[in-house]
Formats: structure tokens, sequence, C-alpha cells
């Protein structure tokens, strides 16, 4: 995933959540302080499936003919990117933040995640 750029990682990220990969989740999340070892991460995963990442499905559906996708905020900590869509009039936008670690960017996970 070297190389790749922040808007790409959330693509990867949205599109390995709907297929249930949870090897690529796990390679793509950044958790404040490291991450648990994998079965732990899996366990909390599944554990908060229908709580925290019902949210990454519902971006999925709502976003999957997205307009744009952009860097909107970028500091020395990390950054936000928008992913947007346009339905008609309605226009919708979400905000998934990323950080870099070992030159890979990172979707930021819910403290839920920690070791």
């Amino acid at each position: 995933m070297n190389g790749f750029s922040p808007e790409k990682i959330i693509l990867i990220y949205i599109h390995s959540a709907v297929i249930d990969d949870i090897e690529a989740i796990y390679s793509l999340a950044y958790i404040d302080g490291g991450l648990p070892d994998f079965n732990t991460f899996k366990e909390k995963y599944y554990k908060n499936l229908n709580i925290s990442n019902y949210e990454i499905y519902e971006i999925a559906l709502d976003f999957r003919y997205y307009d744009s996708i952009k860097v909107k905020q970028e500091d020395s900590n990390g950054l936000l990117v928008e992913l947007m869509v346009s339905y008609g009039k309605f226009t919708a936008s979400t905000l998934m933040e990323l950080k870099k670690e070992n030159d890979i960017w990172k979707i930021v996970l819910p403290n839920s995640f920690k070791k």
C-alpha cells in the first residue's frame, strides 16, 4: 500500500469492509497507541460491527457513485478526506481521518479498538 494516495486508501478500505476482508481492514487501520494483535482486533471488529462499523456500510451505499473525493484538511498530525455525492438537488459529504504510519496512509478507527 506504499505510494497509494489517501483517497485511494479510503476507497480500498470501504471496499474491504463491504466484502468483509478483515485482513485488509486490519492493515489499513490506525489506532492511536497502536493496533491490538490481529485476533483481538478481529474479535472487537465483529463485536462492534453493528455499532461502529455499520457506518462504513452506509458510507459505501450512500457514496458508491461519489462525485468527488479530495483532501479537505492537512496538518502535521494527519489529514481529513472528504467524500461527496450529489443526488439531484441534494448533496451529501462525509469526512474520514487518516494518519501516516510507516509511509502508508491509514484510517483512524475509534478508541473502542485500542489494545
